[in-house]
């Protein structure tokens, strides 16, 4: 998979060629030398309104990327609740670039129970995740999965202190629930 910021890169070079091909043929056709400088000018805001709308256009078609990753863990949520695969797969998106994939990609973990087991590793390094909702869902999909390890618990206690308050109510609840 390609890096967003490589994508908009992209998006941000093919407008400016596409700005330089423009300028090209107006200059070839004899154009561009016999206009005024207001004229001159206003094409080149024209040309920067252009780079504008590509980054937009690129921006959108990233979002729209994500946009199906969060569907596609939310649908094995759904769906997976026998399949190793689906909890493989939303293993992997555990690291994703995108909060939002990572933090639907613990609720469907934790939807789909104690098959998503293999998934601990993961889901005890989402506890560390910097945006504290991937935190909270993460351990809230601990306490789901149900699997009460030496690990599990001491990562949990752990964020009893977080600084969000969430996190730290949904650490508990975890904690209540593998010790129950």
């Amino acid at each position: 998979m390609v890096d967003d910021r490589v994508e908009l890169r992209i998006g941000i070079l093919l407008g400016f060629i596409g700005i330089i091909i423009i300028l090209i043929l107006i200059g070839n056709i004899g154009i561009f030398l016999l206009l005024p400088e207001v004229i001159v000018v206003l094409i080149a805001i024209i040309a920067i309104i252009f780079i504008i709308i590509g980054i937009v256009g690129v921006s959108n078609e990233i979002d729209l990327k994500s946009k199906l990753r969060v569907e596609t863990v939310r649908a094995l949520g759904k769906i997976g609740t026998n399949s190793e695969e689906a909890a493989s797969a939303l293993q992997k998106a555990l690291n994703d670039p995108k909060k939002i994939v990572r933090r639907e990609s613990a609720i469907s973990l934790g939807k789909i129970g104690s098959i998503a087991n293999l998934a601990i590793p993961a889901l005890i390094n989402a506890l560390n995740d910097k945006n504290p909702d991937v935190r909270w869902r993460a351990s809230e999909a601990l306490g789901l999965i149900g699997v009460n390890t030496e690990e599990v618990i001491s990562n949990l206690n752990k964020l009893i202190h977080d600084k969000c308050d969430y996190v730290c109510e949904a650490a508990i609840n975890a904690l209540d629930d593998l010790t129950e």
